[in-house]
C-alpha cells in the first residue's frame, strides 16, 4: 500500500459506515487482510473500516489536500 484516506458515509441503519480509499502499489489488500494488519498495529475493532475501494490517485482540493468530499461522491 502507498497511501491510505478514509471516508465517513451515511448508512440508514448505523448512521454512518467507513470506506477507506487506497493507492496500492502493486495489489490490494482484501478487507480481512487491512483488518488483521490494524488489528496488529492496535487499532480498536470499532475502527476499522467497513469497506474498500482503490484509486490510482487522491483527488485534491485547491491547497493540495485530500478531497474527502470527492471521494464520498464517486460512491454516492
Amino acid at each position: 500500500m502507498h497511501d491510505a484516506a478514509v471516508v465517513g458515509l451515511p448508512d440508514p441503519m448505523m448512521g454512518e459506515r467507513t470506506c477507506a480509499f487506497l493507492v496500492v502499489r502493486d495489489t490490494a489488500p482484501t478487507l480481512t487482510e487491512l483488518k488483521e494488519f490494524l488489528r496488529g498495529r492496535g487499532l480498536a475493532a470499532y475502527k476499522f473500516p467497513d469497506r474498500i475501494e482503490t484509486v490510482d490517485t487522491f483527488p485534491r482540493t485547491p491547497v493540495g489536500k485530500i478531497s474527502k468530499k470527492e471521494l464520498a461522491a464517486r460512491l454516492a
